[in-house]
């Protein structure tokens, strides 16, 4: 009777993660690995790691026991940052700086659901607020290419879905997309592959991918270049592109381009 009324899980403490039921592990190594670096015991330190499997689990479990004692305040953030630098050798600032940004986002949460690294920039821009935002992304690592690439990869699905939301979704890009350095023409292209995306369910270039492949008309491929906003010159000189590309693949049995690569690898002769 007195065995069956302990608790299933005996604890030395109220935040021991306990033993392993499968390995028997001690799952407070990380815990450990910590306390070694913290005390410059690094006999300790070798002797605890060694315990893994290898370098990495002892480096992830290490990682985990920051962030644990970070998330509950028992390290400042300054500490934090000097063992991310430190021990695992982050010469990259930004990249310390994005490790304690999500970890700040558990402490206030109390986990990371719904965390994005790029959220913060997404509810900057229905705020109107982006350009300080930006340019914190800018500070900390992000180029303008790698923002431009992530407000697209969020808005475009939100253009797609919803076909009355194109005016206003233009209206608050504009001005986003300008801050991040991108000209007005290559702008205005990008809504126009959004909308012909969202008037034939494909991008421009599949739609080209198919006519090439023989799944669409000439005419339906002229209606679609039109669509996609070019001028008739425009349209004659790309069916004839477009026609000259699908001659050449029938008579060789690749494309181009797959001869280019071929021939770099040496797998054709010039003559050829």
């Amino acid at each position: 009777v007195f065995v069956l009324n302990l608790d299933s899980k005996l604890l030395c403490k109220e935040d021991c993660a306990g033993i392993c039921h499968r390995c028997g592990k001690n799952l407070n190594d990380g815990d450990e690995l910590l306390l070694a670096i913290q005390r410059g015991d690094t006999a300790h330190f070798e002797r605890v790691a060694s315990r893994f499997e290898n370098r990495q689990k002892a480096d992830s479990a290490l990682q985990s026991a920051i962030r644990k004692q970070y998330i509950a305040d028992d390290i400042t953030e300054a500490d934090a940052q000097q063992l991310l630098t430190d021990y695992f050798e982050r010469e990259d600032e930004s990249e310390v700086y994005w490790i304690l940004e999500e970890w700040d986002y558990a402490r206030e949460n109390g986990n990371t659901d719904g965390y994005t690294k790029y959220g913060s920039l997404y509810e900057a821009i229905e705020n109107g607020e982006y350009e300080t935002e930006i340019a914190r992304f800018l500070e900390h690592g992000a180029d303008a290419s790698t923002i431009r690439s992530q407000i697209t990869r969020e808005y475009r699905k939100q253009y797609l879905a919803d076909e009355t939301a194109h005016e206003e979704i233009r209206e608050k890009l504009l001005p986003v997309y300008e801050a991040t350095g991108m000209y007005p023409d290559d702008i205005e292209a990008k809504f126009n592959d959004w909308d012909f995306e969202a008037e034939y369910g494909m991008t421009y270039g599949e739609f080209k991918a198919e006519y090439r492949e023989g799944l669409v008309t000439e005419t339906q491929m002229r209606e679609a270049m039109k669509s996609y906003g070019l001028m008739q010159y425009e349209i004659a000189e790309g069916i004839r592109e477009l026609n000259d590309e699908i001659k050449f693949t029938n008579k060789y049995d690749m494309t181009l381009t797959e001869m280019k690569d071929a021939y770099d690898h040496g797998d054709i002769s010039p003559n050829q």
